[in-house]
């Protein structure tokens, strides 16, 4: 069924009645590769050959015959067209210029909704092959409901590629003029491409090997860019000031999980971005932090390490008399956080730590809460910091570590949203905070990628450096 027999009657004959008709002999062209697009055409009589003229001779791709629209995508972006189109005989065809349809379809809103729906369904059964393909037997469930597929063998890498980012941005492109008539079915199209990406983008990767892997993820990377950018936590992420890891307020905007973006478009994205499991897992372990720190009972001094950006120092507030909460943070945003009775706030160049080139100079702690830190630090500099902080504990003192564990969605943020971080297993958590002297390490698990590691300094054995209190 073509674009127009999908719309209502009535909707279908306003169009038809704003087009203008015309014939066109056989060889004579309809579209000119590299021209720019906008207009629709919609063949009723005879058949057109879409034409590769860059071969000599010229390769026909495919036949279009009566009833076929022709230049419905570029209508919503207006890109280059990427073949020509000719007569193979003589033709007749209904053209609307671009400027007219979409004035039509701005003041007539039912008619402009109607017509949306229609061009968002036939984006999606183009689709359809694409995504057949991409996900072997269908697109089915994995661990957690996240979906999972792969791509056929015979593909090559490059036309796997290339089909999965054609019906990533069809989709994403046929959605943005959708939300303006009716935004829950634009975010379900939203969802839907981002959700076939990531699983097809899994898959891909997959096949590959490690040098393969990072010529694709610069390829994608720089194709998704002008999509991701648009949502909150991507223009964050991604427009930050030149060396930072990452930048506090697009840690604070993940915390919150509240979608946020340029347009509509931007904040299905944004929301997209924000249910993977890594953003999914800097909250729950936030969450698991305090579920462990009220399990037992209050520690008398506590100290929190990188938590203003997690928002884990405010849920430790208010404190109760006689006890302490000192924070410590390498970045201006330490500032914002409320002092008071009980709150100290510091200032720590702690890269000098990890990097053993400097000392906290701290009292011993009942509690020390190491949050967010490892996931920007090599096994290394976590031990040289994991060992300072253990010398600085009071005998028995609880210990908890936030880090990140492989997911899946590791390119996503590592390449395409330009935002690398540390992920490691079970088994190398405990092992480096074990080898740092901490006693009883347990990992309790955050969502799909996330963990916090729950230990104790000892009672006896190794000596304390308590030294002074410079807070």
């Amino acid at each position: 069924m073509d674009l127009m027999e999908r719309l209502p009657p009535a909707h279908r004959e306003r169009l038809i009645q704003a087009a203008v008709t015309f014939r066109l002999g056989r060889g004579e062209l309809l579209m000119r590769r590299g021209e720019r697009g906008g207009d629709l055409y919609r063949v009723t009589e005879g058949t057109f050959e879409v034409i590769d003229s860059r071969t000599d001779p010229p390769v026909v791709l495919d036949l279009i015959g009566p009833g076929a629209v022709v230049g419905e995508m570029a209508f919503l972006d207006q890109t280059m067209r990427s073949a020509d189109v000719r007569a193979a005989e003589e033709a007749t065809c209904q053209h609307w210029a671009r400027d007219r349809l979409t004035a039509i379809l701005e003041a007539e809103p039912a008619i402009g909704m109607s017509f949306y729906r229609a061009l968002a369904d036939l984006v999606n059964e183009r689709s359809r092959g694409f995504r057949a393909m991409a996900m072997a037997d269908g697109l089915g469930s994995g661990g957690g409901g996240r979906r999972t597929g792969s791509f056929s063998a015979e593909v090559s890498f490059e036309e796997a590629e290339r089909r999965m980012l054609d019906a990533l941005r069809n989709h994403l492109m046929s959605a943005e003029p959708i939300a303006r008539v009716d935004r829950h079915q634009a975010r379900a199209l939203v969802m839907d491409a981002l959700t076939s990406f990531e699983a097809a983008l899994q898959s891909l990767l997959y096949r590959m090997n490690a040098e393969q892997r990072r010529g694709s993820l610069a390829r994608i990377g720089h194709e998704v860019h002008p999509y991701l950018v648009r949502s909150q936590l991507g223009e964050l992420a991604m427009d930050r000031p030149s060396g930072r890891s990452e930048d506090p307020e697009a840690m604070a905007h993940l915390a919150k999980g509240i979608p946020a973006g340029d347009g509509a478009l931007g904040e299905f994205i944004d929301e997209w971005l924000l249910g993977l499991p890594t953003a999914d897992a800097i909250r729950g372990r936030t969450t698991m932090v305090r579920r462990l720190v009220l399990s037992e009972p209050p520690a008398r001094r506590t100290l929190v390490i990188n938590g203003v950006r997690s928002g884990l120092t405010a849920a430790l507030l208010p404190l109760e008399a006689g006890r302490t909460l000192t924070v410590l943070e390498d970045d201006r945003a330490i500032m914002d956080l409320p002092g008071g009775e009980g709150v100290l706030l510091r200032r720590d160049d702690l890269a000098a730590v990890a990097l053993g080139d400097a000392s906290l100079r701290l009292p011993p702690h009942d509690l020390v809460i190491l949050d967010g830190l490892l996931d920007y630090l090599p096994d290394r500099a976590t031990a040289v910091l994991l060992g300072e902080l253990q010398r600085g504990c009071a005998p028995g003192a609880r210990m908890l570590v936030t880090a990140l564990r492989r997911s899946p969605d590791a390119p996503i943020f590592h390449t395409l949203l330009s935002w690398p971080m540390v992920r490691r297993s079970r088994e190398a958590l405990v092992g480096l905070v074990a080898r740092a002297g901490f006693i009883g390490a347990t990992v309790h698990v955050a969502g799909e990628a996330g963990a916090v590691v729950a230990a104790r300094a000892p009672t006896a054995g190794m000596p304390l450096d308590h030294r002074p209190d410079t807070a």
